[in-house]
This record gives structure tokens, C-alpha cells and sequence, in this order.
């Protein structure tokens, strides 16, 4: 119990920023057409925020399956990098540590990286029950975002720009920090440099193509 307590309290502000955003999924994906069993089921089988936004306006779009496996992998590929320290934190986890590494989100990770005073077995259950709550708040949140658009007539108009706005947040959050600042501005030189040189339909591929390397060359070295 004490276990839970921790972790419900620890994720108490990740619940606060997942019933929101999810709520805004919720309506989103309800507006563009999407049934109530797709937009659950992709909370449980893709379970990336994000990428969920971008499915909405994949499947009105149908590209091709290219596209979408390259773009899929680009706005996930930080999570090669969130791995990397969890290698020997997760070791023991057996049957579980499938599903750790799949419920491991932005948030689930910034949990995961505080000093925790407890013995392996503890903090594999921490870790666990981190995810489950992290993911059970994703979903309570696009379930009242579904609720929400089929009981209560409001307009939608700019609900799918909810993602865009947290990120923004973040961004602006982390360019506080002058240590950021070098690579926030390199990062938003390649958007809008992609933005005008390459065709829109492609400019966030070639965008997130062109942070990632940058990331790599820079910044690989250290993280390994």
C-alpha cells in the first residue's frame, strides 16, 4: 500500500496533464469521424500522445504506409534514448518488462529518474504501477473527451492544437535554461528552413529527419 500511495502521489501531476490532453484526444478523434472502439483502442495499442493526434489525420489522409512507419518512427525515436539508463533498472522485471518498456512515455520516464530509496523488487513495482496509473489516467481522459463531444454540443474548433500547445509549453519552459537554448534554436532553424524549402505534406518528416540527425551527431557521443 505504501507503494501505491507513492506512486499515485508522484503521478498526480502527470494525471493533471493526461486527463486534459486526453480529454482533448477524446474529442478530436470523435470529431474526425473516429469510433468510440478506435479511439479506446488506440490508447491501448499505440498509447503515444503524440502519435495518436497524428493518427487522427493519418487515417482521413491514407498515406502511404512509408510515410506513416518513417514519420511514426521519427516522433518516438527520443525513446531510444529514454532506454538506454533503464537497461539494468529493469532487469528483473520478466513477464513485465514488455509492458514497462511499452508504457514508457515522457512523463513515466521523468518518474523513473528520481532517487528512490527502495530495493529492487520495490522499485520494479514502483515502475509498474507508475505505468499503469500514467496509462489508466490517458484513457480515463479520452473516455471524458469522448463523453464530453457525444453529450455536450460545444464547437471543436481548435481542439487538435491542444499537443501543439503542451510542446510549445515545454519548449518555451526549457529555453529558460541557457544550456537549452543552442539546440532549441537549431531545432526551430531546420522546422522553419524545412517549412520553406520542402513541400508542406513533407515538411515535418524532413523537420524531425533533420532534428534527429542533429541530435545523433551532437549528442550521441555523451549519451552512450
Amino acid at each position: 500500500m505504501k507503494l501505491l500511495k507513492k506512486a499515485l502521489i508522484d503521478s498526480l501531476p502527470v494525471m493533471m496533464g493526461y486527463l486534459v490532453v486526453g480529454m482533448a484526444y477524446g474529442v478530436y478523434a470523435r470529431d474526425a469521424g473516429i469510433s468510440i472502439g478506435d479511439t479506446v483502442l488506440a490508447d491501448l495499442a499505440i498509447y503515444a500522445g503524440s502519435m495518436q493526434f497524428v493518427t487522427v489525420g493519418l487515417l482521413n489522409t491514407a498515406p502511404a504506409f512509408l510515410t506513416v512507419a518513417l514519420l511514426t518512427l521519427l516522433v518516438n525515436f527520443r525513446h531510444l534514448f529514454y532506454g538506454l539508463p533503464l537497461i539494468e533498472e529493469y532487469k528483473g522485471a520478466k513477464g513485465w518488462k514488455f509492458y514497462l518498456i511499452y508504457a514508457l512515455t515522457d512523463e513515466t520516464f521523468a518518474l523513473t529518474q528520481q532517487k528512490l530509496n527502495l530495493e529492487k523488487k520495490d522499485k520494479l513495482r514502483y515502475y509498474l504501477l507508475i505505468s499503469l496509473l500514467d496509462q489508466s489516467y490517458w484513457v480515463l481522459g479520452s473516455i471524458l473527451g469522448i463523453f464530453a463531444f457525444d453529450l455536450i454540443p460545444f464547437s471543436t474548433n481548435g481542439v487538435e492544437f491542444a499537443m501543439t500547445a503542451l510542446f510549445m509549453v515545454l519548449f518555451l519552459e526549457a529555453m529558460r535554461d541557457r544550456g537549452c537554448r543552442r539546440d532549441g534554436y537549431v531545432a526551430l532553424f531546420l522546422c522553419v528552413g524545412s517549412l520553406i524549402l520542402f513541400p508542406k505534406a513533407y515538411f515535418v518528416v524532413i523537420a524531425l529527419l533533420a532534428i534527429t540527425l542533429y541530435t545523433v551527431f551532437t549528442k550521441g557521443g555523451t549519451i552512450v
